[in-house]
C-alpha cells in the first residue's frame, strides 16, 4: 500500500540539527520513504540529517 500525503512547513530558520536528527530516527523505525524540499525545489531524503541540513545552502 502507497500513502502519500503533502505538508507544508514554513520556518524562515530552516532546519537545524536537533530537529533533524529526531526525524531521520522517528523515519528510520518506518518502512517509509520521506521527501523533503525547499523554497527552491531542491530534494533531500529525509533519513539522512546532512541531506536535510544542506537544503538550507
Amino acid at each position: 500500500m502507497t500513502v502519500y500525503h503533502r505538508i507544508i512547513i514554513k520556518n524562515q530558520q530552516g532546519m537545524h540539527a536537533r530537529p533533524a536528527m529526531m526525524l531521520c530516527q522517528l523515519i528510520q523505525q518506518f518502512e517509509s520513504s520521506v521527501l523533503l524540499r525547499n523554497c527552491h525545489n531542491i530534494e533531500a531524503q529525509a533519513d539522512s540529517v546532512i541531506a536535510m541540513l544542506m537544503l538550507d545552502s
